[in-house]
């Protein structure tokens, strides 16, 4: 079957730049305080018997982020000392404080990588605010799911959240309100259809099973290589 545009009908457009621009407006300040809102939130519904030994201990963890290779991101987030200019990408340094019961993330901070002490990246901090927010929103689901069917909300898959939640939007967003909790509740009983089994003293080695493309390492920025090619 072929679709045919009518004059009449607008062609929805491919450009983005709406999207990117109604971003940029949103507030840092906002973002910030829904992130601790709904930290706060989920901590909020903690009890003694989700505690460690009466204790509600948070746990650290640190990554790095890479960035597109621009002017603007080199300049705020210099690439690693030892590679050669053009080479390398920007790349930043995060470390993230979660919580042990709820498995919250609770705070964070960014730094440039060559340094040692906390220089706050602003730049970066709107992003990883929405991305933390959606992934404490996808933990009170999993908090919600565990408490509702007596099922440890630490056993349940943070990913199997997030892909039966995506499978339920659509219907969500039209159902009336009394259809719309029945669905909820039939997502959170979903939820916690398959627990992740309990293993204890789970060590993994940090090995890929996949094999690297054999192409070599970039040494010199590639319009230099491009003229090597097109010289050759």
């Amino acid at each position: 079957m072929h679709l045919k545009a009518e004059s009449d009908v607008e062609i929805p457009s491919s450009d983005t730049s709406a999207y990117c621009q109604a971003r940029a407006r949103l507030p840092e300040k906002l973002l910030e305080k829904l992130f601790n809102s709904s930290s706060q939130n989920l901590e909020a519904r903690v009890t003694t018997e989700n505690l460690w030994y009466g204790r509600n201990v948070k746990v650290i963890d640190g990554s790095t982020i890479s960035m597109p290779d621009t002017v603007e991101n080199q300049k705020e987030y210099p690439q690693h000392s030892s590679q050669q200019p053009g080479c390398g990408f920007p790349i930043a340094k995060i470390g993230v404080i979660f919580s042990l019961a709820t498995g919250a993330a609770v705070a964070f901070c960014i730094d440039i990588l060559n340094t040692h002490d906390i220089k706050l990246a602003r730049k970066l901090y709107k992003e990883i605010h929405v991305y933390l927010l959606a992934y404490n929103l996808l933990r009170s689901l999993m908090w919600q799911a565990g408490t509702t069917y007596n099922t440890p909300p630490n056993r349940l898959s943070l990913q199997g959240t997030r892909h039966h939640l995506l499978n339920f939007i659509p219907k969500l967003e039209t159902a009336h309100s009394q259809k719309r909790f029945s669905l909820y509740r039939s997502l959170l009983k979903i939820i916690v259809h398959k627990v992740v089994p309990d293993r204890p003293g789970r060590s993994e080695p940090r090995v890929t099973k996949r094999r690297p493309k054999a192409y070599p390492r970039l040494t010199k920025p590639r319009h230099e290589l491009r003229h090597q090619l097109q010289t050759a």
